[in-house]
């Protein structure tokens, strides 16, 4: 397997616990990052397609819709309806949040 597509490894001392990235990521889910915060991003991102989340845009510039590619080959995509966001940001924050829960098994936005 090529570089170009194996995972990005996470750094040790990234894990469910670190609540400071989660926050960070609240706070400003766009722009420049700290290291742990973008070492924990590009591992979400750089994993398999299959079962991921990712956003639609159902409405120019104004609506996003989550949905997910398909567990297996070849992909498809399914949208779920139910989740309709109106801002990039809240949107942003959802698929965060349920690449955290499948990482970690915790709802990271949970009241601990």
């Amino acid at each position: 397997m090529s570089d170009f597509l194996k995972r990005p490894r996470l750094p040790a001392g990234i894990d469910g616990s670190r609540r400071d990235l989660w926050e960070e990521f609240r706070r400003q889910p766009f722009g420049k990052h700290s290291p742990d915060l973008q070492a924990l991003l590009e591992y979400m991102r750089g994993g398999p397609i299959t079962g991921k989340y990712f956003l639609k845009l159902t409405g120019p510039h104004s609506e996003w819709t989550l949905a997910r590619f398909s567990a297996t080959y070849p992909l498809t995509t399914e949208t779920l309806p139910e989740h309709v966001f109106t801002t990039i940001e809240d949107a942003e924050y959802f698929v965060f949040r349920r690449r955290w829960e499948e990482m970690f098994g915790a709802d990271p936005g949970a009241e601990s």
